[in-house]
């Protein structure tokens, strides 16, 4: 491992962890192009399978990363653990369900209907209602319906797994959106699912490239365990720093902010 190599690691690990803790994703949008790009300049020592370990590797990071985020925002009291339970539940079911159907669609037909998606909810949240004000919005009063909260999990889950993101990306815009809740008790709902989506992700990978590459030390089957401790640790220490920073930013900037990010995701995603 080069110096040089080391180094974009860690840049990976913090920004990935900066944007987890400001927006309540899981970070999937930078790390895996970052990862590719890096791959770009540096030999992968299975080139073969370098999709599938670049996914694995990301599921790995983002499930670090989640964990040390859920901290947070539970500690600002920006989620509630009965919803998470909830949440949870239905965002694993939906992961084991997406990962099913996910296997038998085109990728391609997928791929451009969650970006026209995206992008038409990154266009809603550019002009948000601002008659929704964080200070009137009371987490512990807030009920979600049972078929709420299994819809989006199942939906953020299906996309989740099928393209190895937190989900977070999804689910934030659906809560500002569908569910009227200010953006940043979406993200708190958003960090609320994440790590248990990834728990599935990670599964599946270690277990997937076990008959590929095996127990080969930094791999464990298509997961990287030297980049995922390396970005986790990095974007553990961010993700504080980002969930401030999005404390102290005005709730329609930070909206505006996440509905820009999005629709380069959207546009990226459909071309």
């Amino acid at each position: 491992m080069t110096f040089l190599y080391f180094l974009s690691i860690i840049f990976i690990g913090v920004l990935s962890g900066f944007l987890a803790g400001l927006l309540g994703i899981g970070g999937g949008i930078v790390i895996i192009p970052s990862l590719y790009f890096l791959y770009s300049f540096f030999p992968h020592p299975h080139s073969e399978y370098l999709s599938q370990c670049i996914l694995g590797t990301s599921n790995g990071i983002i499930l670090i990363n989640s964990v040390k985020n859920f901290h947070n925002y539970y500690k600002q009291g920006l989620l509630s653990i009965k919803n998470t339970v909830k949440f949870a539940g239905a965002g694993l079911v939906g992961g084991i369900f997406g990962g099913r159907v996910a296997s038998l669609m085109n990728s391609d037909s997928l791929k451009v209907f969650l970006g026209i998606f995206l992008l038409l909810m990154g266009i809603k949240m550019f002009f948000p209602n601002k008659k929704k004000n964080s200070n009137n919005f009371i987490l512990s009063n807030y009920k979600m319906g049972f078929f709420t909260f299994a819809s989006i999990g199942v939906i953020v889950g299906f996309f989740s797994g099928f393209f190895g993101i937190g989900g977070g990306v999804l689910a934030v815009p659906i809560l500002t959106t569908f569910c009227k809740i200010p953006i940043i008790f979406a993200q708190g709902f958003s960090v609320s699912l994440i790590p248990f989506n990834k728990i599935g992700g990670v599964i599946g990978y270690i277990s997937g490239g076990m008959n590929k590459i095996g127990f080969n030390l930094p791999f464990v089957g298509f997961m990287d365990i030297s980049l995922v401790l390396i970005c986790g640790i990095a974007g553990g220490f961010s993700t504080s720093l980002g969930l401030r920073t999005a404390r102290k930013i005005n709730q329609l900037k930070l909206q505006k902010i996440f509905s820009v990010i999005l629709m380069i995701v959207a546009v990226k995603i459909i071309f």
